[in-house]
């Protein structure tokens, strides 16, 4: 059996998620057979002496530790690429395995995952995020976002492929998990998808926030259109859409409010079809500096990254 360390990026997660919610997360991945952790707690919660003292409990070596110094403003980026380093300088694994701190694995997520790791050219291994209220819809529109930008809230990572990729820019922020997907994929890695998956219980929406530089750089790096209609990448090849797209999370909002009023959802989808909006009018932007989207391997190449 190849080893396995397993990696958390925390900030503030018992404030932010519960205790007993990050409790869970941590009981569900010991279905996964990893020895050693590595948990990057950028936070000021104690969330880092929690997990510490819970893997002494368990019987797992931890590794507590902030993002590195020297790599400017700390961002989920710089915390990812921290665990990396760390996986690759510190460890023997062949596996570094990214579980997030609101992804409880459901029950036989390992008996999926096991079957593929085994496999030479697979680099990832990644497990279908469930929403908490509906985990049995949308699977299929989960993996053809998966598809888009990569995941990471519950991923296996390759050593071999990790050692093949260049850092990830600290200003990609939350879309780091694109940089390591399409940097494994265009150089001729595979991906599994484990369909038992996880509950996601924090739903961040897959927009996320209206950090402009995020947008443009996932733009810039790798042509990449967060939106999973299959016309997206299309709509881009022109100046006008682009903006027109802007107003269609604001008309999904007054469409699909009646039933988050029902569900007590209304705040969440409120927020979500927000950012979407603003994270495709950062995207509209960046459309006019950088003219229509490319292929992501095109761009990677033209950076003599491969």
């Amino acid at each position: 059996m190849q080893r396995i360390v397993l990696s958390m990026i925390t900030y503030n997660s018992i404030r932010r998620r519960g205790r007993r919610l990050l409790e869970r997360v941590l009981e569900s991945s010991l279905q996964v057979p990893y020895d050693a952790m590595i948990v990057v707690d950028d936070g000021y919660d104690g969330t880092g002496d929690f997990i510490r003292a819970w893997a002494g409990e368990h019987g797992k070596e931890v590794f507590v530790t902030r993002s590195r110094a020297g790599r400017g403003v700390v961002t989920r980026a710089t915390a990812r690429q921290t665990a990396i380093d760390l996986f690759l300088e510190e460890y023997t694994g062949e596996w570094l395995m990214f579980l997030d701190d609101d992804a409880v694995l459901l029950e036989g997520w390992w008996s999926e995952a096991k079957r593929y790791v085994s496999e030479d050219r697979v680099g990832i291994i990644w497990g279908v995020n469930r929403d908490l209220l509906e985990p049995e819809r949308n699977l299929e529109k989960k993996i053809k976002g998966f598809k888009v930008r990569g995941g990471l809230h519950d991923t296996l990572l390759r050593r071999e492929a990790l050692m093949e990729i260049p850092p990830i820019p600290e200003t990609l922020h939350a879309y780091e998990d694109a940089w390591i997907y399409w940097n494994m994929t265009c150089r001729g890695w595979e991906y599994r998808i484990v369909e038992t998956g996880c509950l996601h219980y924090g739903g961040d929406n897959p927009f996320l926030h209206g950090d402009p530089r995020a947008v443009y750089e996932a733009y810039r790096l790798l042509g990449l259109v967060e939106d999973y209609r299959e016309d997206a990448v299309r709509d881009y090849q022109g100046v006008v859409k682009p903006f027109i797209n802007v107003v269609r999370p604001l008309l999904g909002l007054l469409v699909r409010m009646p039933a988050a009023l029902r569900r007590g959802t209304a705040r969440r989808l409120v927020k979500m079809q927000f950012n979407k909006a603003r994270a495709r009018w950062h995207q509209a932007i960046a459309r006019l500096k950088y003219g229509p989207p490319r292929n992501p391997c095109e761009l990677l190449i033209r950076d003599a990254t491969i």
